[in-house]
């Protein structure tokens, strides 16, 4: 399979993002960090860490919990600069909440 074909997998995304402005908390082993969560869909989101995420990456994040309200398991998926894309484990069960939050978006 040639190269770019294999780049328009990895663009699609099996739902579309919703814009929010919303506070969250990174979860790792040992330790948190605030994070904003730039965009949201029922599969994942686009987070702003306050140092480069690569700092974060290497700590192995194991969760995102959502204003305190919404705690998601999680896969690292990509980091470019101070943003990193992560993708919720078992998103099905949380649709209705994850609804909600894209709709009341701040």
């Amino acid at each position: 399979m040639p190269l770019s074909h294999e780049l328009k997998i990895l663009r699609e995304r099996r739902f579309e993002r919703t814009r929010v402005n919303l506070r969250g908390t990174a979860l790792f082993s040992d330790t948190s960090v605030a994070v904003k969560i730039i965009d949201l869909s029922y599969s994942g989101a686009r987070l702003e860490f306050p140092l480069h995420a690569s700092v974060y990456q290497s700590r192995g994040m194991t969760g995102l919990r959502i204003v305190d309200i919404l705690h998601l398991g999680i896969m690292w998926r990509w980091s470019r600069g101070r943003m990193a894309g992560v993708e919720f484990i078992s998103p099905t069960q949380l649709r209705d909440a994850i609804s909600h939050l894209m709709a009341t978006r701040e």
